[in-house]
């Protein structure tokens, strides 16, 4: 394992694109990065738009208890990793940070303005499903 992510603020990604995934939702995605070598990087994050601030799991699964929630938080990783996985053919790795609804997608395809358009709409539609699946249930 690599060394510790070093998570961007909230304040940094006000360029990224963003998203609307529900009226209190959005979904912001970085711009392509290359990664040393060969490959890109993606991050991203669900944001409450409303307190401009990173959701976490409890704000979004508050009903759900700690194993239903980390269970979650695990299918949400899997989500990433399905999106990333149907669009590169070399190794991928979809790293979610423990504390909030945050994400860096990294690939060691090389970057493509096809792929990245395809990977960018699966990851939304993604984490669209996942939110619809557990906000349905909390009702």
């Amino acid at each position: 394992m690599g060394p510790p992510i070093a998570w961007r603020p909230l304040a940094a990604t006000g360029s990224w694109a963003s998203q609307p995934l529900s009226r209190e939702i959005e979904l912001r995605l970085s711009p392509t990065e290359p990664l040393f070598g060969s490959g890109f990087a993606i991050e991203g994050g669900l944001v409450l738009r409303q307190e401009a601030r990173f959701a976490t799991p409890v704000d979004l699964i508050p009903h759900l208890d700690t194993i239903a929630r980390e269970a979650a938080h695990e299918r949400l990783q899997s989500v990433l990793a399905v999106a990333v996985r149907a669009v590169c053919v070399r190794p991928v790795q979809a790293l979610l940070d423990r504390d909030c609804l945050r994400f860096r997608i990294e690939a060691h395809d090389p970057p493509h303005p096809a792929c990245d358009a395809q990977l960018r709409l699966r990851i939304e539609r993604g984490l669209a499903g996942w939110l619809r699946e557990h906000w349905l249930r909390r009702q």
